[in-house]
């Protein structure tokens, strides 16, 4: 027991990457098959000062998202929960949110502005929307532009 303690432990040490490889095949009549795998690989010197890589885990059955996350931990970025990283300053209700949606998609750009618009211009639609949404909330009719 006394020369297990004595002896040193050989440390592993790389960086750890995540690896895309796979296959592409071309069927039959012509239509072209991918198959991604993606590994997560540590790369090493061996004795002789070779470039290795040792496979860590097979992450070909995680969704996109995971694998993304893990890259960028590995790159060294700190990922955070959203959650717990923001708060919600103020909210709209959801009503306000779709009447202002109709008006702009629904009724279009010289309907949403209101009656005093006899005729579409450009750049109406970017003011007319928040405009006439906050004077219909306010019980007015919305008149946007020049006569």
């Amino acid at each position: 027991m006394p020369a297990l303690s004595r002896q040193r432990v050989k440390t592993r040490s790389g960086r750890m990457h995540v690896d895309q490889a796979g296959r592409h095949y071309t069927t039959a009549d012509g239509e072209r098959r991918s198959y991604p795998t993606y590994l997560l690989h540590r790369s090493y010197r061996d004795e002789q000062g070779r470039p290795r890589k040792e496979t860590l885990a097979n992450l070909t059955g995680l969704p996109p998202e995971s694998i993304e996350a893990l890259r960028a931990t590995l790159r060294g970025r700190t990922l955070v929960d959203a959650e717990a990283a923001f708060e919600a300053q103020r909210s709209v209700p959801h009503g306000d949110v779709a009447a202002a949606h109709v008006m702009a998609v629904g009724a279009g750009p010289a309907r949403a502005a209101g009656p005093g618009v006899r005729r579409a211009r450009p750049g109406l639609r970017a003011g007319a929307v928040p405009r006439g949404a906050a004077e219909a909330e306010a019980g007015h009719r919305a008149v946007v532009g020049r006569r």
